[in-house]
């Protein structure tokens, strides 16, 4: 069984680690805005946060939760329109798995449609973030 299997079999997108990440720039994650409605987005970059020792913290039912030693924040882009909330999303990709993973608009890029490339335009794509902390 391939290491990538392993992974997607015992983990999900959300516990995973930059490394994961790398090796799928360019490729698409279905994103579940709503029971009726799916959309897609690109990873564009992987960029790294800095190291730090881990950190415990509490969580709301009552269990411990821990940071990471390497943070990390994923850069999607959307398709042409208007943005999604932030909010947490159920995320699938083809080979990672899925997972549930807090996302948010970061900007906006020009779309090959723009027509105004310089203020709000509808035909420019969506750039989001997810942290990974």
């Amino acid at each position: 069984m391939s290491q990538e299997k392993t992974h997607r079999d015992s983990d999900n997108i959300s516990t995973m680690n930059i490394d994961h990440f790398n090796g799928h720039v360019g490729s698409h994650f279905q994103i579940k805005v709503s029971d009726d409605m799916t959309c897609t987005m690109t990873l564009v970059e992987v960029r790294p946060g800095k190291v730090r020792p881990k950190q415990k913290f509490p969580l709301p039912d009552g269990t411990t939760g821990e940071t990471r030693e390497q943070p990390f924040t994923l850069f999607f882009e959307g398709e042409d329109g208007a943005p999604i909330a932030q909010n947490s999303y159920h995320c699938t990709h083809a080979t990672l798995g899925s997972g549930t993973v807090f996302i948010s608009p970061h900007s906006r890029t020009k779309g090959e449609d723009a027509k105004h490339p310089n203020c709000h335009d509808h035909s420019m794509n969506v750039i989001y973030q997810a942290v990974f902390s």
